[in-house]
């Protein structure tokens, strides 16, 4: 029997395409966790208190003075709610029986509007969440590798994980796009020849990411196409949260106004961009404010934070 249209079958479809996608992708990107946390207003608050790395000192266990109090200072981490919408998408009847090729036309238009929604939501998931990372981390310098003078290598890799220091080991995700893992591959293979490399094996040319998981994607947060540069992420786990915050609505549904009938489709909603060790304080929640490196503060020691960044030759 044809299925016929509803708010909640696309939505299952949707969530069915989402499911599929966010186990993949999160399984080699332990550094971003996608779910859901329905909210009210555009920002969310969350107190915290800043790590302190020095609490240790010397005791004179003759004394009998009395400490002087470190008081904890406590505050917010903010992050902030991206509101989408899709384009108003409409297809005539016609075309679509002639797409679907079989009579159950409502059937084949609804699984094809959910995969193309989903691989749409994902994407711009990805690229508001990369890109928030970019910004934020952008302004720590001590955090920084690289001016985009050189290109991604084994020696700015290791550059741009030593400025964890003894926490480099909990950098486990590299994110990057296309270009700067082949140039990692091409480093491996050609210019250096190498065996071993910290205790991963190179074979066959396969690059070596120190043991760490490696997440390929285009972004197009990752590069700027103006000065040539791109960027190279090396995170901590859960260092980007993205929750869906408000929920899903959706228009699907035959329209008879016109000469020929149609069906009309679209989308809006919104999601949360959290990042670990940041707080969101900018006014705006477009994608351009959200990747604004200046609406971005970090709160917490370099260390207990998202990660470290590279600029390199795009």
């Amino acid at each position: 029997m044809a299925l016929t249209l509803s708010d909640e079958l696309l939505n299952e479809t949707v969530n069915l395409y989402l499911e599929d996608a966010v186990a993949k992708l999160s399984g080699g990107a332990a550094a971003i966790s996608i779910g859901s946390d329905y909210h009210m207003g555009l920002r969310k608050d969350e107190g915290f208190f800043e790590g302190i790395s020095d609490m240790i000192e010397d005791r004179d266990i003759t004394s009998s003075a009395a400490q002087t109090p470190t008081a904890l200072t406590s505050g917010d981490q903010t992050s902030v709610s991206y509101t989408w919408k899709t384009k108003l998408l409409e297809a005539g009847v016609s075309e679509v029986k002639r797409f679907a090729g079989t009579n159950n036309a409502q059937d084949a238009l609804t699984m094809y509007f959910a995969k193309e929604y989903a691989n749409a939501i994902i994407k711009q998931m990805y690229d508001i969440g990369l890109g928030a990372a970019y910004a934020a981390i952008s302004n720590v310098t001590d955090l920084v590798n690289g001016d985009g003078s050189s290109v991604f290598d084994y020696s700015n890799l290791n550059s741009q994980l030593a400025k964890f220091g003894d926490a480099s080991q909990s950098l486990g995700t590299l994110a990057m796009r296309g270009m700067q893992y082949h140039s990692l591959i091409g480093d491996a293979s050609t210019a250096k020849a190498v065996d071993m490399v910290m205790g991963a094996t190179i074979n066959s040319g396969t690059p070596a990411t120190y043991n760490r998981n490696t997440l390929v994607y285009d972004a197009s947060t990752l590069i700027d196409t103006v000065n040539s540069y791109a960027y190279v992420l090396a995170l901590v786990t859960n260092a980007i949260e993205l929750n869906e915050s408000e929920s899903r609505e959706v228009f699907f549904d035959k329209v008879g106004s016109n000469e020929n009938i149609t069906y009309q489709f679209k989308f809006e909603g919104g999601f949360d961009v959290k990042l670990k060790g940041y707080s969101y304080d900018g006014t705006g929640n477009t994608k351009a404010e959200i990747i604004t490196p200046a609406n971005w503060t970090k709160i917490a020691d370099d260390k207990l934070t998202a990660g470290t960044l590279g600029i390199y030759s795009a």
